[in-house]
């Protein structure tokens, strides 16, 4: 979340997940009586906004990356990262 507060702070898209992360923890937890073992979103949610944002629309390919997130994850911020710093520069 801190990279999208950061780079995007006006996407559409982060601006959809801040409400998803506010809203549907309290939903979760008031399902099947409160059993839900954990009712906040997962880091999955962040990653797959951040590649939609940069123009990954395909969403099977989405889902496999996100199948191996764990490495992943790590490595795809810091591309994103990278692409987003060289255009802003090509930009000035």
């Amino acid at each position: 979340m801190e990279f999208g507060n950061k780079y995007l702070p006006n996407s559409p898209y982060l601006q959809t997940v801040k409400k998803l992360f506010n809203v549907v923890p309290d939903i979760l937890k008031a399902y099947k009586g409160g059993k839900m073992a954990n009712p906040y979103l997962s880091v999955d949610t962040i990653s797959g906004l951040l590649l939609y944002h940069y123009g990954v629309r395909h969403v099977d390919f989405i889902l496999q990356c996100l199948v191996f997130h764990v490495p992943l994850v790590f490595v795809l911020n810091h591309c994103l990262l990278v692409v987003y710093k060289a255009l802003r520069v090509a930009s000035i």
